[in-house]
Formats: C-alpha cells, sequence, structure tokens
C-alpha cells in the first residue's frame, strides 16, 4: 500500500489529480470522514489562504511568561489540510531519531533512549514551526519525490539481467532526475551531483513508461555483469513539460500549507501553529537536521532523538562544556540548517539528580513525577470525599477547564507511559469510573481541546492533538 502511494504521488501532475489522491488515502485507509474534497474546496484554498479569514488567531500564556501565537485554520481549509497531512504522513518514512508527531511514538520512546545515561543534554529549538519557511517546505516535499533511494545487493552475485530484475524488481524504488529522456543529457546531471562525482555511469534501457523513458542507472563495478557491492538505482526520466506540472503542484500545496507572516520585517511564508499538515511537514524539514546532528552524535559516541523542537543528547562521559569541540559543531550544524538554539532551556543533567526528558523521568526507567501522580490520587479523593460538583468547583478556581476532562486526560497519558493495564493505572481508572460512572464528559472542539492540552499537559500534547487531528 505504502510504495502505491509513493508512486501515486510522485505521478502527480494536476489539481483533480492531487484531489483525487487525497481521496483515494482517506478511503483505502479508512480515514473517510463526511464528504470527498472536491476540486472547488482545493480552488478556494487556494484563492484565500492568505486572507485573515482563513485562520483563526489567538494566543495562549507560557509557562514561563509571554505568549504563544496559534493559528488555527478555518474549516474548509482545515478539511484539505488534514487529507494532506494524511497522505504525507502515509508515505513519509521517519528517522529513527525523531519522535514526535511520528505513527507509534510518543515522549515515551524519545525518553527511553536516554534511560540510565550519566549525562543527559537538552536543548530546545526558538519557534520551531516558524523557522521552517516555504523554501524548507518545497525542498521537503520534492525529496519524497525525487530522494535518491538504494539497495544493498548481496557480494558478488552473478545474474542474467531477466534473472536480476525478477529478484530485485519489488524492492526498486521510482526516483526523479529529470530531464526531456534522452539518458546523455540525464547522465550528465548526475555527474554534477556531489555524491556521484568520479563515479562511472552506464544507463541500460527498459522501454517506455507513461510519459517517459525508463532506464536502470548502473554505478561504478555494478556495470561488470552485476558482481558487485554497491547500490543500483532505478530512475524515471521524464520529459520536462512533466517535471514542470509536479512542480508546479507541490508549490501550491507548500503555500497553502505555510501562512504569510513578517518577521524582523520581512514578509515570509512559515508553518502555522495550529495547522494539521505543520506537525508532519516540520518532520519532513527537520530530516537534514536528523541527519547531521545523528552523524554528530555517532562521532562523539552520543545517543541523540528530536521531539519536535526537544533535542536530546545523553551519552557516558561529559561531552557538553561551553566551550568544547561538541558544543561548537552542534551549534554551527542547527544554524546552518536554519534553526535557532533557545539558549535559556538548555539543561545538562547528571546521574546523581533528577534526569528529565520530554517530561519523563529517566534515572533508571521511563517514569511520571510522583507529584504529578499525587495531584490525581488528591483530585480522586476530593470527589470520593465531597461529591464531583464540590470538587470540580475548587478545581476550576485554579484551572480554567472541567476537573473530569483533566483526571481522563491525564490518566490516558499515564497509560501511554505505562500502559492501560499497569498497576499504577488501573487502580484510579476504577475509581475514577466508580466515582463519575461512564458519563460523559462536556463536548469540546479541535481548536478548544488543543488549547485545553497545551494548558494542562504543556505544548508538546498540544501539538499532538493537532497531529491526531491531521491523521483522523
Amino acid at each position: 500500500m505504502k510504495r502505491a502511494l509513493e508512486m501515486r504521488y510522485r505521478s502527480l501532475g494536476s489539481n483533480q489529480e492531487l484531489v483525487d489522491f487525497m481521496n483515494f488515502n482517506s478511503a483505502a485507509s479508512r480515514k473517510f470522514q463526511g464528504d470527498p474534497i472536491r476540486l472547488e474546496d482545493l480552488q478556494w484554498c487556494v484563492r484565500n489562504c492568505d486572507e485573515k479569514f482563513t485562520f483563526y488567531t489567538f494566543e495562549i500564556p507560557k509557562k514561563n511568561g509571554g505568549a504563544r501565537v496559534i493559528s488555527a485554520p478555518c474549516r474548509r481549509l482545515k478539511m484539505v489540510l488534514r487529507a494532506i497531512s494524511e497522505f504525507l504522513t502515509e508515505i513519509h518514512s521517519p528517522d529513527d531519531c525523531s519522535h514526535g508527531f511520528e505513527i507509534e511514538k510518543s515522549i515515551a520512546t524519545n525518553a527511553a533512549v536516554h534511560v540510565g545515561a550519566n549525562y543527559v543534554y537538552n536543548l530546545d529549538l526558538s519557534d520551531f514551526f516558524g523557522s521552517v519557511n516555504y523554501q524548507m517546505v518545497i525542498r521537503a516535499l520534492r525529496n519524497l519525490s525525487y530522494k535518491p533511494m538504494s539497495i544493498k545487493q548481496e557480494r558478488s552475485i552473478e545474474l542474467s539481467w531477466p534473472k536480476f530484475m525478477e529478484r530485485y524488481n519489488e524492492e526498486l524504488i521510482i526516483n526523479g532526475i529529470w530531464g526531456d529522456g534522452n539518458p546523455n543529457e540525464v547522465l550528465n546531471r548526475f555527474r554534477v551531483l556531489e555524491e556521484f562525482r568520479g563515479t562511472e555511469f552506464e544507463f541500460v534501457y527498459l522501454g517506455k513508461i507513461g510519459e517517459g523513458e525508463h532506464y536502470r542507472v548502473l554505478l561504478g563495478n555494478e556495470r561488470s555483469r552485476f558482481k558487485h557491492t554497491a547500490t543500483t538505482i532505478t530512475h524515471i526520466i521524464r520529459n520536462d513539460l512533466f517535471m514542470e506540472r509536479h512542480n508546479r503542484l507541490l508549490n501550491l500545496i507548500a503555500r497553502i500549507c505555510t501562512q504569510k507572516v513578517v518577521k524582523e520585517g520581512i514578509e515570509q511564508r512559515v508553518l502555522p501553529q495550529g495547522a494539521p499538515t505543520s506537525p508532519i511537514l516540520s518532520n519532513l524539514a527537520a530530516a537534514k537536521i536528523d541527519l547531521d546532528l545523528t552523524r554528530l552524535a555517532r562521532k562523539y559516541n552520543l545517543r541523540y532523538t528530536r521531539y519536535a523542537d526537544d533535542i536530546t543528547f545523553s551519552s557516558a562521559y561529559n561531552a557538553y562544556a561551553a566551550d568544547g569541540e561538541f558544543i561548537q559543531a552542534l551549534n554551527n550544524a542547527i544554524s546552518l540548517n536554519g534553526f535557532t538554539i533557545n539558549e535559556a532551556k538548555n539543561r545538562l543533567q547528571t546521574r546523581h539528580h533528577r534526569q528529565e526528558v520530554t517530561g519523563l523521568n529517566v534515572n533508571s526507567k521511563v517514569s511520571i513525577r510522583k507529584s504529578k501522580v499525587k495531584q490525581v490520587r488528591m483530585w480522586l479523593y476530593l470527589i470520593e470525599r465531597y461529591g464531583y460538583d464540590r470538587a470540580n468547583t475548587l478545581f476550576s478556581e485554579h484551572r480554567k477547564t472541567e476537573l473530569i476532562l483533566f483526571l481522563r486526560g491525564y490518566l490516558s497519558y499515564m497509560a501511554m507511559i505505562y500502559g492501560k493495564e499497569s498497576n499504577k493505572v488501573l487502580p484510579l481508572r476504577k475509581r475514577l469510573l466508580a466515582a463519575v460512572g461512564d458519563a460523559p464528559a462536556p463536548e469540546i472542539g479541535y481548536t478548544d481541546s488543543m488549547i485545553e492540552t497545551i494548558l494542562l499537559h504543556g505544548f508538546d500534547k498540544g501539538m499532538d492533538i493537532i497531529a491526531a487531528n491531521g491523521n483522523q
């Protein structure tokens, strides 16, 4: 299914094909809800994406002062952005180091990587979504279309061409090195790519596919009857007209997924905090920094993960001196990728003190602060002792939300960390059920849910609400 979606995404050339692809993916993944997206909906988003009424912008307070600007899209734009987020999520292959807004990953999987380390170093990227501009989004979308993929072949194999095709055809990845179908022209384009400089090439013609010629590109010693230890790459060589149409469509997607803002007196387009597409696009755009920091961590024998804008390194030794070689290389890598470090949030934690990663303790195992769990027990006791209404009135004096929302939300959060059947969670769930039953919580909309989650559990969890809305 994923391979078919990748192929179809790379063949998109018109607005109608994009609409059909979004509806096909939603139906195939059983995420289809309500009426399908129409071509008029996409065209409306393109015409109006810069109008003020397309985003509801508001501020929410940060814990350490100041305010965070949230831009929630209007219903029609959100419907289209959600569909785009769905298919990008389906064809995206996340890096091991990325844990934020990724399927089957969470703050718990992010924290688990760093359990038991002597040193844990946390840093935060400033204005993460706002740092991902239009050009970075375009680059990320094109990487999904054109990024060269490789297949590791067995050592010293020797197969006839039909046998080779039979054996490896299922593993071949279609990529785009664009030209007019002339092998010599495409060969020259290959040669200017830095990773292929000095490499010998040979093209093997496979015939016509769609609008262009289909070639196998053999690199280096692959040219000797496939007796090799290198890689084989398959490419579709299409004409310039198709390349222009496909790129124009990617520009359209990038435009409706970004918001026009003025930063330091310069007008630019960036990812809005609050759009369903922002989490997946930020991860796609951050693939380069993840690669650079993974290599850096490997060089210094460190462990590295990223949860959205929250970056963590851990190690057995202290590599984090402010004027040390690693920190200087780290600062340079982040700056070169277009991001800025929030110096106020840099933390070095040693094993003799509490070590936290994405809000979870990691000294000896992944766990939640005991003080937080005690709060849940306290509110459950107050409900059992004085009744829900009285406890909720007291709770409302401290927080602008319903007590039952807080309790159910926090118990779900605990279940994500410990498991639903954990003895840390199940007794508390039973107490809540005995106290209030299955009474439905007050209805809460997408935007309200996001705000409440951010206020109660922090920005990262609020962004998970956005990511979930992009994948429902």
